[in-house]
């Protein structure tokens, strides 16, 4: 009686976890969905499955998909039919697991009497959890799976039992006590589910204990928070002053919200089976000191920005004391080194040590701006050391730019002379830029001797730019003249070519305007006119441009402009003439293809012909209007082609739609061909089917009904067939194939009744559940017992198998 409520139990706790997995269909003693057995060894497995004493039955799955491995198998042990002498050994890849299942008294018997620790593993298991631990997990480990089965069919058809007799178990529990045990299962149930609803109210009341103890946390914490403030309070200033009355604001703010949720919850009590009340109170507390705590964090950081501030702006003005002094000394060093008063560069100096001198007073009573204008100063100090650090290079680049535009002069005229450029430099005298930089660099000197750093380095960058001005000037001079000399050249030479390539153009429009209609070259010979009248402007532009750059003229930049737009209208040109060329020259090409075309797509519909002959296909309606189109569309362009003078669009557009209809007509052609080939195999398909079953089926299922109906299927599928009607009589023989699955169910069912009337006979004497083993790989019973093993961690068992 306790051993039925507790399988009861375990079966409900159980219950959730099934999952509807799929059961393969049996097909010998060898199911392999799982791929784990080499080729050559299913074989080897089926001969050794059935010559034993028992007859085993191997499934591998991929995956059991949820359920357990007992469920599963049990389950496929009724779907396959196996009786008291099958014992099934199901192996699932995914969950690593291996089950025996099996329904014969003398085998459990015999699995009862294995020795203690038969395994040899130091653990106490169920009997059938330590034989497959000890004959197929060491195989499974090593992956050779169909070894491991091999080892426990052997080891299984040598077991002897002590006494018992093979057949199934006696007859199961009276109806009273299944009845008790249906009661002590259902109060089971309701003792978890209020054990469940116990466990959520008090995780619940916990979580909003929780949030409770946070206020008390948060309320010590504000405290903590306005002592660091003290040292600040009652004398600062400015920025410094205003944060930390906010903070000091905001800290107290939030002491009062504390207090109040403190005094809202101290007297409100919710009871633990409220669960709902208990979670809304719970996340409506922690939304209200996730905010609270966001405020206090924030004003941790103003506390600590102003605690930083005052602890280091001190060393601030220190080391911006220091750069000053550095700039007071290198500042003197210069005044002495040149003779030059620098009084700008004093005047910021003294305004910088000013600064400095404010920000010590400041630092007091507001170190938040002080430290901020402290960086601005030391910026500015930066500057003005670099400034300092500048003078004597800027007096240096003033002594020496009068011998650098001595130099580049000398350097003008050697240009001007080696170029040949004498009348051009004449009128755009880059010497003049020289005597502007002279001036400024004379403007220069005075500004650096007041100390103007700003106006001295623009200054000095004007004097750079005028100079480097006027040497660009004259090498562009000499550059353009270079330049213009081989452009006239080029074009000259473009000149002479375009007049041999004028003259074989023409005679190939000439040519075209023959064979075909004007749409094809009419465009493109209106703009080759265009282009000969250019080619005739071509040497009087050249000679413009000529005269431009002649010694008595010099100007070479309008004469680079105008060969520039004269070499554009080149590059046109020779686009043009590669256009005539392949243009015209495609004409002839586009006339082939259409005619290939045209030819080939005939010979497809030709070929479709006889294939409609050569398979005996009745000509259809469709295809006797298609053939019309196709015929209409050849002679068309056989008219077309031979006509005068040829418009290919008018060709390629019938090419076009004689190449949809004929493929349309070869597609439908083809189809029917295969339509008819698959129409003829299912009809004989159907037929040897219906003969197979009404052979089998002759002496246990009323085949007259099946057999009228049967004949005028395949009669009138015969008749379409005939009619060329193929996807028709298709239907039809998918009708058939529907009577010989209902005959095939009929025949089925009348089996299973006999089946069954044996298994009751047999029953008589008594029967018991499935017995169950397995591993990784299951635990726990239906009707069937169960132990299992895994390959992986041996340790730690349950009855009902364990996990590695």
């Amino acid at each position: 009686m306790k051993k039925i409520v507790i399988l009861l139990m375990l079966l409900v706790l159980a219950l959730p976890q099934l999952t509807a997995a799929a059961i393969p269909g049996k097909s010998g003693h060898v199911v392999d969905q799982a791929a784990l057995f080499p080729a050559n060894e299913i074989q080897k497995l089926s001969q050794q499955a059935e010559k034993g004493p028992y007859a085993f039955y191997i499934l591998t799955v991929d995956s059991l998909e949820g359920a357990l491995p007992e469920d599963y198998a049990s389950q496929v042990y009724k779907d396959w039919r196996l009786t008291g002498n099958d014992v099934l050994l199901l192996i699932a890849k995914e969950e690593r697991a291996v089950e025996i299942n099996y329904r014969n008294k003398a085998l459990d018997a015999a699995f009862a009497a294995l020795p203690a620790d038969y395994d040899r593993n130091g653990n106490q298991e169920p009997p059938i959890t330590e034989f497959i631990n000890r004959h197929f997990i060491p195989a499974a480990q090593e992956g050779d799976f169909a070894r491991g089965a091999l080892a426990t069919i052997e080891a299984a058809d040598k077991l002897k039992s002590p006494g018992a007799k093979g057949g199934t178990a006696s007859g199961g529990p009276s109806a009273t006590t299944i009845a008790i045990a249906g009661a002590a299962c259902t109060a089971f149930i309701a003792l978890i589910i209020g054990i469940q609803a116990i466990a959520r109210g008090r995780k619940a009341k916990n979580n909003l204990e929780a949030q409770v103890q946070r206020v008390g946390e948060l309320m010590a914490r504000i405290p903590r928070e306005t002592d660091e403030l003290k040292p600040f309070t009652g004398f600062l200033q400015g920025e410094s002053e205003k944060l930390a009355a906010a903070a000091e604001r905001i800290l107290a703010e939030q002491l009062v919200l504390l207090d109040q949720l403190n005094k809202d919850t101290a007297g409100r009590e919710i009871a633990a089976h409220k669960v709902r009340a208990l979670r809304a109170a719970e996340q409506q507390l922690k939304q209200g000191l996730d905010e609270i705590e966001a405020r206090i964090n924030h004003c941790q950081q103003e506390i600590g920005r102003l605690k930083e501030a005052d602890s280091t702006i001190k060393q601030r003005i220190g080391r911006l004391t220091e750069l000053l002094q550095q700039c007071r000394t290198d500042l003197s060093q210069a005044v002495s080194g040149t003779g030059y008063p620098l009084s700008a560069l004093h005047k910021t100096l003294h305004e910088l040590e000013e600064e400095r001198d404010a920000l010590d007073k400041l630092r007091v009573f507001d170190p938040i701006a002080a430290c901020e204008e402290v960086t601005d100063s030391k910026n500015d100090s930066g500057r003005l050391l670099e400034d300092v650090g500048s003078i004597r290079s800027y007096e240096e680049g003033y002594r020496k730019l009068p011998s650098d535009a001595a130099a580049l002069r000398q350097r003008l005229d050697a240009l001007t002379h080696e170029h040949g450029i004498q009348l051009a430099m004449s009128r755009l005298r880059p010497d003049k830029l020289i005597d502007q930089a002279q001036e400024f660099n004379e403007q220069l000197i005075i500004q650096l001797k007041d100390g103007e750093m700003r106006q001295t380095g623009q200054l000095a960058d004007k004097c750079r730019t005028l100079l480097e001005e006027a040497l660009a000037i004259t090498v562009r001079q000499g550059e353009l003249k270079r330049l213009t000399r081989e452009q006239i050249g080029y074009i000259a030479s473009k000149q002479l070519s375009y007049e041999q390539e004028i003259s074989k153009i023409l005679e190939l429009f000439s040519a075209a305007k023959l064979k075909y209609t004007d749409n094809h070259w009419r465009e493109l010979e209106e703009q080759f006119q265009r282009m000969i009248l250019f080619v005739k402007e071509v040497p009087q532009r050249v000679s413009m441009a000529a005269r431009l750059c002649e010694d008595t003229e010099q100007q070479f930049d309008a004469a680079h402009e105008r060969l520039e737009q004269l070499l554009s209208e080149v590059r046109d040109a020779d686009e043009l003439t590669v256009q005539c060329r392949s243009g015209l020259s495609s004409l002839d090409m586009r006339a082939d293809t259409a005619k290939k075309q045209a030819a080939s797509w005939r010979e497809q519909f030709q070929q479709s012909e006889v294939l409609i002959r050569k398979e005996n296909i009745p000509y259809r309606p469709a295809w006797t209007e298609l053939s019309g189109h196709i015929h209409s569309l050849h002679e068309q362009i056989l008219r077309l082609t031979a006509s005068g003078k040829v418009n290919l669009e008018e060709v390629e557009q019938a090419v076009q739609q004689l190449n949809q209809q004929t493929s349309t007509f070869v597609e439908e052609v083809n189809q029917a061909v295969h339509w008819k080939a698959q129409a003829a195999n299912g009809l004989a398909d159907a037929h040897a089917k219906y003969e197979s079953v009404k052979r089998r089926g002759s002496n246990r299922i009323n085949l007259s009904l099946y057999n009228k109906r049967y004949l005028e299927l395949r009669n009138s599928s015969e008749q379409l067939f005939n009619e060329g009607n193929y996807k028709e009589a298709m239907e039809r023989i998918a009708a058939v194939t529907a009577i010989i699955q209902s005959m095939e169910s009929d025949y089925q069912a009348a089996l299973a009744m006999e089946r069954m009337a044996a298994e009751q006979r047999r029953n008589r004497s008594g029967n018991g559940g499935n017995s169950s083993g397995g591993s990784s790989w299951g635990g726990g019973n239906n009707k069937n017992s169960s132990g299992g093993s895994s390959w992986g961690d041996n340790g730690k068992n349950s009855s009902g198998g364990s996990k590695w």
